[in-house]
């Protein structure tokens, strides 16, 4: 079963501020990677990240994995 990781970028950290699609990724730690790199790059603006885990072909009922993931606080 193949997981897969589609990815937001919250604004200064909170869904309030907005959220933006950042990516679907296959593996989690270079989905962090790259949005450190990105957060960097936005000169902090985006430290905090959604993580939508999803199985590929996986038979329903399946379960929504969602998380935070503080960029900054790892």
């Amino acid at each position: 079963m193949e997981k897969y990781f589609v990815i937001e970028i919250l604004r200064y950290g909170d869904a309030e501020l907005g959220t933006s699609l950042f990516g679907v990724y296959d593996d989690l730690e270079k989905a962090k990677k790259d949005a450190r790199g990105y957060n960097h790059f936005r000169g902090g603006k985006y430290p905090k990240i959604v993580v939508n885990e999803f199985a590929l072909n996986k038979k329903m009922p399946f379960e929504k994995i969602r998380y935070i993931i503080d960029l900054e606080g790892e």
